[in-house]
């Protein structure tokens, strides 16, 4: 036994330390960017779908407005 009491002298080769740090950069990489794919997918469906909804908002207001322009000109003729 060693005089500080530890009884195992773990020590890690400088080597494994550099590939570890290299597999963990490679990891949060590879997560920055399957993280940033997603978030453009998710926001270019929502774009597509608002866009969707402005379309189909204009397509409900034309007969609305057609209508209305009607009645208008027939009060005026009456």
């Amino acid at each position: 036994m060693s005089p500080g009491g530890v009884l195992i002298n773990l020590r890690i080769p400088s080597s494994r330390i550099a590939i570890d740090m290299r597999n963990t950069q490679l990891f949060l990489f590879l997560s920055l960017i399957i993280t940033t794919s997603i978030t453009g997918i998710f926001a270019y469906m929502a774009f597509r779908l608002e866009r969707r909804n402005i379309l189909a908002l204009d397509q409900a207001r034309r007969p609305a407005a057609t209508k209305s322009q009607f009645l208008a000109n027939m009060s005026h003729e009456i």
